[in-house]
């Protein structure tokens, strides 16, 4: 009886089995959702429960004997969070049925599994299911244990400042207000609800302790939060009113399974599975942060609303997301971005600065870096003003960045080892591919003097390229060379131009920017491709490459710009951590390497073609369909051409605009003789 119990999931008719497995049960029939049945979620992070793009996130935090099963909702890394902790205080010790005992033994990821928008935990010891699903602004929870057992139920605020949250109970003791002061004056509220009335066993500053006793052994929770007030936190409460848990879960598996469907390929189950897991990585990541009325907290406190059909976005990163996870979701998700140029023009206008992470309406904590945040947020603005093709756009964006790229110039042009703070070299070229982004954003606004102002700023980094040695090195006022080179990062000094002590990386930070420059400073396509052979074959960090950091995912696609760009899929093959990291942005650079595109210039919205590593994929892009059909593996091997609906393309980089049109995309395939 408790084995059924445990793998019930029960609403009263015990129609919903929880899985023990993270991985997928096989299929007897249809899923009513396709999309989200191929989806495989198996990594800790992972193993979580959120709507696209919303507001909540529910992962397990803890699971124990003694202190139950607990979820976190925070949507942000580094936010104040909500802990809700469960537990089934009838179950004897020792009670769990025979032959379940060894189910969980790892609190890490055994017994708890995740699908788009669902996340199961059991607790075979207690006699315990608790399934969490979302909507964007709201989680919802169904709590199973034995007919007659009792639960504890703790709610508890989560933060580093120094004043406590705190509760007050509601409507004939089925609600639960709360509230989380911060240090900077800010708030976070929570509205909970119960289908149940409760005892307030104990309440102290920051927690609440509530029992229950279940008619029929489950209990149903909804959880709304909201950064601006307790009337917000309840206006959010009502998102998906009249849905119980089952229509929730439907709700959102229905957004999920719209989503995930704008990338079918014709290819192998397992590289289905591996795709759509990617595809939902990447669409998990962002959250809009507002309330069902459009309220938000900015990140001066005040509280704003955005305008009709935009957002204001958290869990921002932009330095590591700028390559990969933007340029895609604005490729097949462009209508959950268009409030993120509003987003981070708000940070800018109300702080003076562009931020690096956005967490529910404030800055993100932790050491910050005002000089590459404006950077990043120039390119990735450039890259929607480049893709929209919007004049308007430009002219609403340029003044904020020229405004943060304002700071104390070098008459050299480069930052002098000498003078400016460290690293030189790399804060060179960081202000290089801002001047580079920012006339890009000017030429679109129409604006020539200072788009060619800018694109004269963006080429400063050149002075700093020693012809001698074939790299970037550091100068002082006087123009001497540091010495000697190349730099040893395990002695002093060896760390003082370049981020990390990387000097070899920083000559592949010049492509993303200026790939005609670096053509020319090393002396044209034959030497690009020598470099870059021999910078994969050398260790990485000193001499060598390696395309597993953020900053390096485009050097396989710089053999593109070389007379072999079939060698872009050899050297992808050889980026082993991109190969099977979890994080949002391997899953959209695998992506972009199966699909055959990469944004490999992204303030100028181009990708570079190559055929895909899939028979073929269809990308459903908002009003049309773009198909990328593979040469297969037939006699010769691909040269370099590129054919849209049967019309030969002018070289290998398509535009944003072209890809958006639709089409079909092939591939030439010539002669090995």
């Amino acid at each position: 009886m408790l084995l059924a119990l445990l793998l019930a999931g029960c609403d009263g008719n015990g129609t919903d089995t929880v899985a023990t497995s993270s991985s997928p049960p096989p299929a007897t029939e249809a899923p009513e959702f396709p999309q989200v049945a191929k989806v495989a979620l198996s990594s800790p992070e992972d193993l979580a429960a959120v709507a696209p793009f919303g507001l909540m996130r529910v992962a397990v935090a803890h699971r124990s004997l003694d202190r139950g099963i607990g979820f976190r909702h925070a949507r942000v890394a580094g936010s104040p969070d909500l802990l809700l902790s469960v537990q089934n205080v009838s179950a004897a010790a020792g009670s769990s049925a025979s032959g379940l005992s060894g189910v969980l033994q790892d609190p890490g990821r055994k017994g708890v599994v995740a699908t788009p928008g669902r996340v199961v935990a059991i607790l075979p010891e207690q006699g315990l299911v608790a399934e969490a699903t979302t909507r964007e602004r709201l989680a919802v929870y169904r709590v199973t244990v034995a007919e007659g057992d009792a639960l504890t139920l703790r709610l508890a605020w989560e933060s580093s400042g120094q004043v406590p949250g705190q509760w007050s109970p509601a409507r004939g003791r089925q609600a639960l207000n709360g509230v989380l002061s911060m240090d900077d004056g800010a708030s976070l509220h929570a509205a909970v609800r119960f289908d149940q009335s409760f005892t307030e066993l104990a309440s102290e500053p920051g927690s609440s302790l509530l029992r229950f006793s279940p008619p029929g052994g489950v209990l149903h929770i909804r959880i709304a939060l909201s950064t601006t007030d307790l009337a917000g936190a309840r206006a959010n409460l009502a998102d998906g009113a009249g849905l119980g848990f089952e229509g929730v879960l439907r709700s959102t598996q229905a957004a999920w399974d719209n989503l995930l469907g704008r990338i079918t390929v014709d290819a192998s189950e397992q590289v289905r599975v591996r795709m759509a897991t990617d595809w939902y990585r990447v669409l998990a990541l962002y959250g809009r942060l507002e309330d069902r009325d459009g309220r938000f907290r900015a990140p001066d406190g005040s509280i704003r609303q955005v305008a009709p059909g935009k957002a204001y976005i958290g869990n921002l990163e932009l330095s590591r997301e700028q390559w990969t996870v933007l340029p895609l979701l604005d490729l097949l998700a462009t209508e959950h971005l268009r409030g993120l140029p509003d987003t981070l023009l708000l940070h800018q206008r109300v702080t003076g600065r562009f931020p690096g992470h956005t967490a529910w309406g404030l800055p993100h904590p932790g050491p910050t870096n005002p000089e590459g945040e404006s950077a990043a947020a120039s390119v990735v603005l450039a890259g929607f003003v480049s893709r929209s093709g919007s004049e308007e756009a430009a002219q609403r964006v340029l003044p904020p960045v020229i405004k943060a790229s304002r700071e104390h110039g070098y008459r050299s042009g480069y930052v002098p080892f000498d003078v400016g703070p460290a690293p030189s070299v790399s804060r060179t070229l960081t202000r290089s591919r801002s001047a580079q982004a920012i006339a890009v954003i000017a030429a679109a606004a129409g604006d020539r003097e200072t788009a060619g102002a800018f694109a004269a700023r963006a080429v400063f980094y050149r002075l700093l390229y020693d012809s001698d040695v074939g790299a970037f090195r550091g100068r002082d006022r006087a123009g001497r060379w540091r010495s000697p080179f190349p730099p040893n990062p395990d002695q002093a000094g060896g760390r003082e131009d370049y981020t990390g002590g990387r000097w070899a990386e920083s000559l592949w930070t010049a492509a993303l920017f200026d790939i005609d420059g670096l053509l020319e400073l090393l002396g044209g396509q034959q030497q690009l491709e020598e470099r870059l052979d021999a910078a994969f074959s050398a260790e990485a960090g000193f001499a060598g490459v390696d395309a597993g950091e953020t900053s390096l995912q485009h050097t396989p696609w710089l053999y593109g710009f070389t007379n072999h760009p079939e060698r872009i899929r050899e050297r992808l093959g050889l980026s082993g951590p991109l190969h099977a990291a979890s994080g949002a942005s391997a899953a959209a650079w695998r992506l972009f390497r199966d699909l055959g595109l990469y944004p490999v210039l992204p303030a100028d919205g181009e990708y570079m073609m190559v055929p895909p590593a899939v028979p073929e994929a269809r990308l459903e892009i908002p009003g049309q369909v773009l198909r990328l059909v593979s040469p297969g593996k037939g006699p010769g091997s691909w040269r370099g051409g590129v054919h849209i609906d049967g019309q030969p393309q002018p070289g290998r980089l398509m535009s944003h605009q072209r890809l958006v049109g639709g089409g079909v995309v092939t591939y030439e395939i010539g002669s090995d003789d």
